[in-house]
């Protein structure tokens, strides 16, 4: 019943909480307008799913507070939305696995994307190859080159919100370990917002964070204008800009 009330459109409210398999992913295609209330239900996965619950490409509203989780699944449960359409998200909670490597709203080259409020956790809390604005929204991840999975793996880290499309950023509390926010290509302005890297339960010395903002071309060009926030580092510089990494402008 959820599938056809999203692909048809309109104002959708969830009514139970929901478990899905890889089966159940919903595709919001182009042309479609939802505005879905999760009325404070939440939607999880199974052990083995793999990917994200919503994937769009039409224009999508988020609202009702409600949850959508895919740690369950250790290396599949990528996070909770893969945007390549109109995506606005007003509250509610997002979260992916650490050990997937993957973001909790992914907004692709292509889509735009607008957080007015919410919570996101993943490896990567936010990642945006499109057109994004946020507004607030508390950003977390404790992704770091020393996180550990079940089969003793630890390449799992990234900064907490990335970007190598166009990001504006007013407000918003973004805190990782490796790092808070890297525009690592494309063009961004920062108007406020508190930015922080932690110790991690491997390395309580903080060896292994990095930087609150990491501006650096690892692609292509990239430019970046900081109006203000607060930038907070629990090693390394709270703020690096540029690196020596080729293929881009760094």
């Amino acid at each position: 019943d959820l599938e056809s009330a999203l692909l048809t459109g309109g104002n959708v409210t969830l009514g139970s909480n929901l478990e899905f398999s890889t089966d159940d992913i919903i595709t919001i295609p182009e042309g479609v307008t939802v505005v879905f209330d999760m009325n404070g239900y939440s939607i999880t996965v199974e052990d083995d799913f793999v990917g994200r619950p919503i994937v769009n490409y039409g224009n999508l509203t988020m609202t009702g507070n409600g949850t959508i989780d895919s740690s369950q699944s250790e290396f599949g449960g990528y996070g909770a939305i893969n945007n390549f359409g109109q995506l606005t998200i007003e509250n509610g909670t997002y979260i992916g696995n650490v050990c997937a490597d993957g973001a909790a709203v992914y907004n692709r080259e292509g889509g735009t994307a607008i957080i007015n409020g919410g919570y996101f956790e993943a490896c990567r809390a936010v990642s945006n190859d499109g057109a994004m604005t946020i507004y607030d929204g508390t950003f977390y991840t404790t992704s770091c080159n020393q996180t550990e999975d079940s089969n003793g793996g630890r390449d799992h880290w990234s900064y907490c919100v990335g970007s190598a499309g166009t990001l504006y950023f007013y407000d918003g509390t973004v805190t990782g370990v490796q790092g808070a926010l890297a525009i690592y290509d494309g063009y961004a302005e920062i108007y406020d917002g508190t930015f922080t890297t932690t110790t991690c339960e491997h390395t309580p010395d903080g060896s292994a964070s990095h930087y609150a903002i990491y501006v650096a071309g690892e692609v292509g060009e990239t430019e970046a204008h900081i109006y203000g926030g607060t930038y907070t580092a629990a090693h390394k510089y709270a703020v690096y800009c540029g690196n020596d990494n080729p293929g881009g402008d760094g």
